[in-house]
């Protein structure tokens, strides 16, 4: 329910506007969410001063008995309660002139506009928008969307990766109050199907083809309907009985014009084929992106509220069917905030955005982290390749970087190999992909995440390292989609042990605490116990959608602090008397051998110190001694060729005997695949090892001797 008018409005420091002194000192003011019944219950136990380091004590009478782990993030700096369109337009008044987004796969005719004065400016042919620009295409597209009947609270399906289309979608849609549904582009023609039901899209909005997916081709099969007649007339409304729902379908041209460089590397560009082709496949049945933009028409629409859901994320499913995790501008605008702020963004930054706009960690990490602090945008290519990542991070002048580590191991390789290359040309041929003579001046690089997953050290260090990236305040966050997604962050200025070994410390406005996962009563165990990481506050979900079992499942409160909702996230963590937490592993990913819980994260962290291991997967491999032992996949790196029995006695001796490798494959050998089997935001999918596992026993491959 809308909150009463006027609404009190909080504005960071970043947006602050000058009043006159009052004339006399006031009283205090009760705390915001104490006034406001919408968001008294989602503060509560926020109202005293923030503690991020433990302080409780399992007995309060005893100073020395043990400290417990929970804690709670700082509270100074008060939350926005703006939405996300309000505060775009905030954006837009402070930085109008400032560069907002460089899409360099992207020609600068993409819409059909003329070219931005940014791009004629530069004498670049990609799509280079200034804020004041980005605002303006944003405006028209609002328009558009309005025409073919999007409204508030409607569902909008979104195929497509990294491009000023998705970029503008994020902001368009939020002001509506329309729901972005962020779709994974490797999803099947049935799965995307069941996605769009599950939701109830009316509007589905996708390019033409991604990488190895025709989307054209799935969209015949998965609406036979197209083939038919038009309603009435108007080709561009869909009746299809299987979605009764879906009632528009709008193409993004991914196909035409790409800059030299940059070419499509999508099924359907390498067939050559073109965005009318695509359209006439389609029987014309579909809006053209860029035909949205030509609306001028004035039409009033409902604004949403500030705790309204205006996205759904689909979880990544790698351990069963996707849900659809709501979150509100409150969650997304506030979480961008702390992140840019863990990264100290300014507006003369200018991030390298490679993660996927369809998950939250290019969607909110990258887009709502920059441009909350009127920082640039830049994406390299729809889908992650490393040779133009680093390209563009090189051309753009990029001040920050993201990516999970397989990003940064693909990148590092290529530098690497790139100069052996320069050093001895006859043995060492050009990295694919890189042109004759190219070098990539990474010089301006300062900060950047490196999140996702378990960052190992020795990777960290080469991020790091002036001679390869020279990232030297490169750091990690935690978190999960249910959070929007940040939970936990570690300083820039923190030493990379720190950065490495733990996600750092509680976010502001946010609570955590470590409990036993089988006491149904949430009992905070002691600093240095590990168990159930659960966390608080305005980061936490509204639900998933149309899921009320499922999110009671995960969403709990318990006796001991019955006023705050806790999100339970499945996480094995250990916290620290700092309140550092260091996450361990997965409920369902711990090896339980002989009786002792081993944590992958700890026996990966170790193999990774390896000379010649580019990366590692440890798993639960079946046993019928010890119920489970360990296994582990290996993907190779430059260097020494290391084996089965090194890396047996460098677990036994710097880990224990019991976590040392009984099962040992290497990537492209003795019929393993060459690459690991990863989410479309570059996880690793572990529950795909544990089946190549399966069967590579059976036949006897990989058990180690020693």
């Amino acid at each position: 329910m809308p909150l009463a008018k006027p609404r009190t409005r909080y504005l960071s420091p970043l947006f602050s506007r000058s009043h006159p002194p009052a004339p006399a000192p006031a009283p205090a003011p009760a705390p915001f969410h104490h006034r406001h019944p919408q968001l008294k219950r989602l503060y509560a136990g926020q109202s005293s001063p923030y503690v991020q380091h433990p302080t409780q004590r399992s007995d309060p009478s005893d100073p020395h008995s043990p400290l417990l782990s929970r804690v709670s993030g700082p509270t100074d700096k008060p939350l926005s309660t703006l939405t996300l369109g309000q505060f775009w337009s905030e954006i837009v008044t402070k930085f109008a002139e400032r560069p907002a987004l460089i899409s360099r796969h992207e020609p600068a005719s993409q819409h059909g506009e003329a070219s931005s004065s940014s791009a004629l400016s530069s004498g670049s042919d990609a799509v280079r928008w200034s804020f004041a620009e980005m605002n303006q295409h944003i405006r028209k597209l609002i328009k558009g969307l309005l025409g073919i009947g999007v409204r508030k609270g409607d569902r909008v399906g979104v195929v497509m990766m990294n491009s000023s289309a998705y970029g503008a979608l994020q902001w368009a849609l939020a002001e509506i109050g329309a729901i972005m549904v962020t779709l994974n582009p490797a999803y099947s023609p049935g799965e995307l199907k069941k996605a769009l039901r599950h939701v109830g899209a009316s509007t589905l909005i996708i390019v033409p083809s991604l990488r190895g997916s025709n989307y054209v081709s799935a969209l015949n099969d998965l609406l036979p309907s197209l083939k038919g007649a038009a309603h009435k007339g108007d080709k561009s409304i869909i009746e299809e009985e299987s979605l009764p729902e879906l009632r528009r379908l709008v193409l993004v041209d991914n196909l035409d014009n790409r800059p030299k460089g940059w070419e499509s590397t999508s099924v359907l560009g390498q067939q050559g084929k073109t965005f009318r082709d695509a359209v006439d496949e389609l029987n014309g049945r579909c809006i053209d992106y860029r035909e949205l933009l030509k609306d001028s028409s004035a039409r009033d629409y409902e604004k949403p509220d500030f705790m309204d859901v205006i996205n759904l994320q689909l979880t990544s499913g790698t351990t069963g069917r996707p849900k659809a995790v709501a979150l509100s501008s409150h969650n997304l605008l506030n979480n961008g905030i702390s992140i840019g702020d863990t990264l100290k963004l300014t507006p003369s930054d200018v991030l390298c955005n490679v993660p996927p706009l369809f998950h939250c960690f290019g969607l909110v990490l990258g887009n709502l982290a920059a441009w909350t602090h009127g920082s640039s945008v830049v994406y390299a290519a729809e889908g992650f390749d490393p040779v133009r990542s680093l390209r563009a991070a090189s051309e753009e002048r990029c001040t920050a970087l993201h990516g999970v580590p397989t990003h940064f191991i693909a990148q590092l390789e290529v530098l690497e190999s790139l100069q052996e290359h320069y050093e001895d040309p006859s043995k060492y041929p050009l990295p694919q992909g890189v042109r004759e003579g190219e070098r990539f001046d990474l010089t301006p690089l300062r900060t950047g995440l490196t999140s996702g997953s378990t960052v190992p050290i020795e990777l960290m260090k080469r991020i790091m390292d002036p001679k390869k990236m020279g990232a030297k305040e490169q750091t990690v966050v935690y978190g999960q989609t249910e959070t929007s997604p940040v939970s936990f962050g570690c300083d820039i200025d923190a030493p990379v042990e720190r950065r490495c070994e733990t996600v750092g410390r509680i976010y502001p406005h946010a609570h955590a605490k470590i409990v036993d996962p089988n006491d149904p009563e949430g009992k905070v165990l002691p600093v240095g116990t590990a168990g159930e990481l659960c966390t608080a506050g305005y980061i936490v979900m509204k639900g998933y959608y149309q899921e009320p079992e499922k999110t009671a499942e995960v969403l709990q409160r318990h006796q001991c602090e019955p006023e705050i909702q806790w999100m339970r996230t499945g996480d094995v963590a250990v916290m620290d008397e700092e309140g550092y937490v260091r996450i361990v592993g997965r409920s369902k990913d711990i090896i339980i051998r002989g009786g002792e819980n081993l944590f992958p994260v700890t026996i990966e962290n170790c193999i990774d110190l390896l000379p010649g291991v580019a990366t590692n997967a440890v798993i639960a491999v079946p046993d019928e001694k010890y119920g489970e032992t360990v296994g582990v996949f290996i993907s190779r790196g430059h260097g020494t060729k290391v084996d089965s029995v090194t890396i047996r006695k460098h677990v036994k001796e710097n880990v224990s005997g019991q976590s040392a490798p009984a099962w040992v494959w290497y990537l492209g050998e003795d019929g393993v695949p060459a690459e690991f089997p990863k989410t479309a935001s570059g996880k690793i999918q572990k529950v795909i090892l544990r089946e190549w596992a399966k069967e590579l026993v059976a036949q006897g491959q990989g058990k180690t001797t020693s």
